[in-house]
């Protein structure tokens, strides 16, 4: 037990020490007898030598029991979390009050048995639900952690230097616990020039992204007022920038102090430009323009609390408004654009009324669709892409209408936009389209967990678990309960909860109270736990007298073990019965038999998609490995056969096919590569198609680059250009094409 928890340890403070500060892990007496500087630096050595006794130490070096109380209760512990199988990302036990501590930071994903504690602003989310489960509460204490209370930011944005210069007035709630000692994060490129405090003199100290402040006098039944003035650079990061065409601002980026990414407050944003910059913040309104010889100042007031002070501004936007839906929508669209921008409108228009109509009505609120060199998402703006505009809509409902706390809760954000995209493609362009956007959510998913290890949706931050395993479990529910009721219950469940806070399990409430049972079973397997069942069927066909027969067949799980409803279909050409069986966790294997008035020609499930079958999986293996060996390795011959054995599961894949072309290309195959991208060119597509030809234009013009033809290049690159649905990547590379030709080397008897 001594190595494993040594090895343990060792993982668990590789988060930044500095972190603990913010906690009182340091005493009274440290601070006093050892320099900030100090203790980081022999923090630093004891972690790189290992050498626990001294990191222990570090804590009180004047309690001789310390050591063996904190090392005794550290080691029950982990005994009790099963820390011998655990895998631990990035996390700090501290010490409070002689009491272990989980801190975690806005960046951090602990599995602790597929179980994230997250302690942040105010409240420790599921504190009840971790006690049930591992009754912890002798072992983990978790104390509140302060709060900004507001925050008024006057931030001068100066493109022509890539720089920003700010002024951050924080008023703090009382804090006795703190005696006056702070902690914030700020971007570590930003140097400090004043801080200011009511209650007088300021110790700063700056180390990294790391702000730590000491008040030499403070009182424990006032507020806390911090003034800080800084500037700085800011460098490219994290889809941040500061440039004169566009610029960039983010709160993920800790571009303002702050406790931690779930630090909410309300306050003012007041934004300084160059005169003829419009801008636009995260959330607020804006409540006042100033304009002074060479320079334009916007006053963004904020009401309602918030975590995300950010904004975007642009010397090349139009601003205009439209009605949609008796909603005030304004535009900020480029000068030059290229957009058909009554065509995305109407589109927009489409989105809002069937979400409305199948959501409920959500909180009329003024938003902008805005165009520009980013993908996200805020309260007051919209990206204007419609590749993803049926998404990020959605956010009126699925975050807007309400508020999920996103360390735990990501899912009821991203997993429900991801399914609200799915489904307004199913209203535009039918079931087909719905079922080939569901079944590769499950082959983005299965590619996914082959690269990092899988863990249960309330678990996990951003990624393809929460995008595209989150839609593929409502589209399971949908089946458990049928069409009908799922709509009934994503409308009453927005309904219920609007403007609240909300959970999983708020949602499952909801989704029980409109069911009219209990659905614990289906929450417990597909949120709390990881893992995708897979299925496979065996049957035997009996004839019976008068063309009547018995069928005999059994279900069998070759993964986790799952509780589902399955519906066996029965058919012929002329005749059809479908039949549902339950299987539970705790069968492996289940059989049945099943009368029938007539002779089934074959008996299958009735739904690949919702059912996953071992077809799916091997799908998903021969696909994914065969993108891996084309894009990650370059082994092109490789990986035309692993797409050809794809392709063998599920034959006119065009997704496959597209990337089979690719393959033949890449690999100097030019008398394959043409019949490929020939067939697909050629072959008849459905609307929501279209966008696949995109691809094969622009495979056709680095063909015909390759083999010196630069004016049949150029024709098929304008090709691409011309479909103007769907993904812009191919468009994007098609620009650079125009100007540049494609270049690479191609056997050479293949371009003869």
């Amino acid at each position: 037990m001594k190595k494993v928890f040594s090895k343990i340890f060792a993982l668990l403070i590789i988060s930044f020490s500095l972190v603990c500060f913010s906690k009182e892990i340091l005493s009274d007496d440290s601070l006093k007898n050892m320099e900030i500087e100090d203790f980081v630096k022999s923090y630093e050595l004891a972690l790189k030598e290992k050498n626990y006794e001294k990191l222990l130490n570090l804590f009180d070096d004047k309690n001789p029991e310390f050591k063996k109380q904190e090392t005794d209760r550290w080691k029950v512990l982990f005994k009790k979390l099963n820390l011998d199988t655990l895998k631990v990302e990035s996390f700090i036990i501290g010490i409070i009050d002689n009491e272990a501590e989980i801190i975690i930071s806005h960046t951090t994903e602990v599995p602790l048995n597929n179980l994230l504690i997250s302690a942040y602003n105010n409240e420790v989310y599921k504190l009840s639900r971790i006690k049930e489960k591992w009754n912890l509460s002798d072992y983990v204490v978790f104390k509140e952690l302060y709060g900004t209370v507001q925050r008024n930011l006057k931030v001068k944005l100066m493109p022509e230097t890539n720089e920003l210069r700010v002024s951050a007035e924080l008023l703090l709630k009382k804090e006795p616990q703190n005696r006056g000692k702070y902690f914030f994060k700020l971007d570590e490129d930003f140097k400090i020039e004043k801080v200011s405090s009511e209650s007088g003199d300021v110790e700063i100290k700056k180390l990294g992204y790391v702000l730590f402040l000491k008040q030499k006098n403070y009182s424990e039944d006032k507020n806390v007022k911090f003034q800080i003035d800084y500037s700085g650079k800011v460098t490219e990061r994290n889809n941040q920038y500061v440039k004169e065409e566009f610029s960039i601002i983010r709160e993920e980026n800790f571009w303002y102090p702050k406790r931690d990414s779930e630090d909410y407050s309300i306050g003012s944003l007041e934004i300084i430009v160059p005169k003829g910059i419009q801008t636009i913040t995260d959330t607020g309104i804006l409540t006042k323009t100033i304009q002074d010889n060479e320079i334009e100042t916007f006053i963004w007031e904020i009401k309602e609390p918030t975590n995300s002070f950010g904004f975007l501004a642009s010397k090349n936007w139009e601003i205009s408004q439209v009605e949609i839906k008796n909603q005030r929508v304004y535009l900020h669209v480029m000068k030059d654009t290229k957009l058909d921008v009554k065509k995305l409108v109407k589109k927009a228009e489409e989105i809002l009324i069937f979400y409305n109509d199948i959501f409920g009505q959500t909180r009329e609120r003024t938003f902008a669709f805005v165009e520009g060199p980013f993908s996200h998402t805020r309260l007051n703006y919209i990206p204007f892409d419609e590749s993803i505009m049926a998404h990020e809509i959605s956010h009126n409902w699925w975050l807007g209408a309400f508020s999920a706390d996103y360390a735990t809760n990501l899912w009821l954000c991203e997993g429900f936009a991801t399914y609200s995209d799915e489904l307004y493609n199913e209203m535009k362009y039918g079931k087909k389209k719905l079922e080939e956007m569901i079944f590769y959510n499950l082959i983005k998913y299965l590619n996914a967990i082959k690269k990092r290890e899988d863990q249960p949706l309330i678990d996990i931050l951003y990624g393809s678990i929460v995008y595209n395993k989150g839609a593929y479990v409502l589209h399971n529910l949908r089946y458990v309960v049928g069409d009908e009721i799922f709509i009934k219950i994503l409308k009453h469940y927005t309904q219920k909860y609007f403007n609240k806070d909300v959970n999983y399990r708020s949602f499952q409430s909801a989704a029980e109270e409109i069911y009219g049972q209990k659905l614990d079973w289906f929450f417990n397997q597909w949120l709390t736990k990881p893992g995708i069942p897979e299925f496979e069927l065996k049957y035997q066909i009996q004839p019976q007298k008068g063309k009547k027969s018995v069928i005999e067949f059994t279900i069998i799980q070759r993964r986790d073990l799952f509780t589902m409803p399955i519906d066996i279909k029965f058919f012929t050409k002329n005749k059809s019965a479908r039949k549902r069986h339950w299987i539970t966790d705790k069968e492996k294997t289940k059989s049945f038999l099943e009368k029938l008035d007539f002779i089934p020609e074959e008996v299958c499930f009735e739904s690949d998609i919702a059912i996953p079958t071992r077809a799916i999986f091997e799908f998903a293996e021969a696909f994914n490995k065969g993108a891996e060996l084309l894009y990650g390795q370059k082994k092109y011959s490789e990986a035309i056969e692993k797409f050809k054995q794809a392709l063998q599961i599920k034959p006119d894949d065009l997704v496959v096919r597209r990337e089979l072309a690719k393959a033949y290309l890449e690999n100097g195959d030019c008398s394959n590569f043409e019949r490929e991208a020939n067939y697909l060119i050629n072959r008849k597509y459905e609307e929501y198609e279209y966008d696949q030809r995109r691809w094969i234009y622009l495979f056709y013009g680095n063909y015909y680059d390759l083999k010196g033809m630069r004016e049949k290049a150029i024709e098929m690159y304008k090709k691409v250009l011309e479909i103007i649905k769907g993904d812009e990547h191919p468009q994007n590379m098609a620009k650079i094409y125009l100007k540049k030709p494609y270049k690479k080397e191609l056997k050479k008897d293949s371009i003869e």
